[in-house]
């Protein structure tokens, strides 16, 4: 898993060096932007989010990276006290738009975009055992660890308000309504109760948010 991780930050990284490269100076400032998102920290993950004006100075692109790590039993109020570690990455990609053009990336805007994340979890608990015994075969529960691969597919959009506090501080506020949809992998022979994902906190939700 930890190549997987490192190739996906090779991957996302290099373009960035190129999409984000330096411009000229003009007289708009704040061309790029990097910020990073702390909620995801309730998650055990890190995003950033690298932000680039296009040609069009009221027009642009926002590549946001995030990597999910936890390396033991968690305790947090929103997931599954039974994954015992959990592991993933994702990248979404979106457009925004503001509503005036001025010199910084300031005042009303509209963003939509969409991506994909993958989290591999481990869970314990009881799975189904087979096995023969007389030439008869026998099921019973046994006390074990699996893995549960999920992949997530992202729809957003949003409208919100964004100033400039200072040079390196800026206050974004957004509302919206966005779609996730989850599938997930586990070996046929356990139970994964669904319950577990049934809320927007949850790394296998699929609906609006």
């Amino acid at each position: 898993m930890k190549n997987i991780l490192l190739l996906f930050c090779t991957l996302v990284l290099l373009p960035l060096g190129k999409i984000f490269a330096q411009e000229p100076v003009s007289e708009y400032r704040h061309n790029i932007l990097i910020m990073g998102v702390p909620q995801h920290l309730f998650q055990n993950g890190i995003r950033i989010e690298f932000d680039k004006r296009l040609n069009n100075p009221r027009q642009w692109i926002t590549v946001a990276p995030s990597v999910y790590y936890r390396g033991h039993r968690g305790n947090w109020i929103w997931g599954n006290y039974n994954v015992y570690s959990m592991s993933g990455a994702g990248l979404e990609i979106f457009f925004r738009r503001y509503m005036k053009d001025q010199t910084e990336p300031s005042g009303f805007y509209f963003t939509g975009g969409g991506g994909y994340r993958f989290i591999n979890q481990e869970y314990r608990g009881d799975q189904w055992d087979v096995y023969t015994e007389n030439d008869l075969t026998f099921y019973r529960y046994n006390n074990g660890s699996w893995h549960k691969h999920t992949h997530t597919f992202s729809l957003k959009a949003t409208i919100g308000y964004q100033t400039i506090i200072d040079r390196h501080l800026l206050l974004d506020l957004f509302m919206g309504y966005g779609f996730l949809f989850s599938t997930y992998e586990i070996p046929g022979n356990v139970e994964v109760a669904s319950r577990f994902d049934n809320d927007a906190f949850s790394f296998g939700y699929s609906g609006l948010l």
